[in-house]
């Protein structure tokens, strides 16, 4: 097992999605052929537009990540808003730097604010949910298929799995919500599983990250900074809350 990556860290706590437990202001995001789509709760009776806000606020903040930088579509489904309550939504995306692309409503009401809001309601293509954990269900992800190598300063991102035909250079950044492989060298910062799948896992021909990431879970840089020998192919697993690299071998 390789050594040259120190324990992982959780990220500080109180990024959990007030109201969540009960399922009533829960924020769900979804990759469909349009883009990243954040659906609100639709039930108003169960979910305040406070509620909402604040939701999708620690939503946001807890995958900054993922969502920093990000252009989504944001779906308000049949719940009935209003003029102000959809300001709220936006600066709420705004002050993160998350740019709306659209909003989209099955209720009439609601189709007819966005226009008078000056957005044409899009129409979603379908998406695919992701299953928990590792299985079967895995393959059923959107793959992004990039044949380059990500020079410093590129970021990537991607809703599903990401596969990477190239290296990544220092300076460059992959962010992923399933799985990534790197048919060439790690040298950047690497994010797998990054809306909190710590099932999810990264493999590369050389593994040598700024910091990679699984899940809600990060690595500390080795404290040599010097690079590491190249030892071939590698794979990056979380175990018991622990980063484990180990070689990349297909039985």
């Amino acid at each position: 097992m390789a050594q040259d990556i120190q324990a992982y860290v959780h990220d500080p706590p109180g990024t959990a999605i007030p109201g969540q437990s009960g399922g009533a202001a829960a924020i769900k995001v979804r990759g469909t052929r349009d883009g990243l789509v954040l659906s609100l709760p639709e039930d108003a009776r169960a979910a305040t537009p406070g509620d909402v806000a604040a939701a999708l606020a620690a939503h946001l903040d807890a995958s900054p990540a993922f969502f920093g930088g990000a252009e989504v579509i944001v779906d308000l489904g049949a719940r009935a808003v209003t003029e102000e309550e959809l300001s709220f939504y936006r600066l709420v995306l705004e002050e993160r730097e998350v740019a709306v692309r659209g909003f989209t409503a099955s209720d009439p009401a609601g189709r007819a604010l966005l226009r008078r809001e000056g957005y044409h309601p899009v129409q979603v293509g379908p998406g695919r949910a992701r299953p928990r954990g590792q299985g079967a269900g895995q393959e059923a992800l959107d793959a992004l298929y990039l044949r380059r190598t990500l020079r410093s300063g590129t970021r990537v991102r991607h809703h599903g799995n990401l596969v990477v035909v190239g290296d990544i250079n220092a300076g460059a950044e992959a962010t992923a919500s399933g799985d990534i492989v790197v048919w060439g060298v790690v040298r950047g910062t690497i994010h797998a599983g990054a809306l909190g799948d710590d099932g999810a896992i990264i493999c590369a021909l050389a593994l040598n990250p700024t910091q990679p990431r699984i899940g809600s879970h990060y690595a500390l840089p080795p404290a040599d900074k010097k690079s590491k020998p190249l030892r071939g192919p590698e794979r990056a697993r979380l175990e018991n809350g622990q980063l484990v690299v180990e070689p990349w071998r297909t039985k």
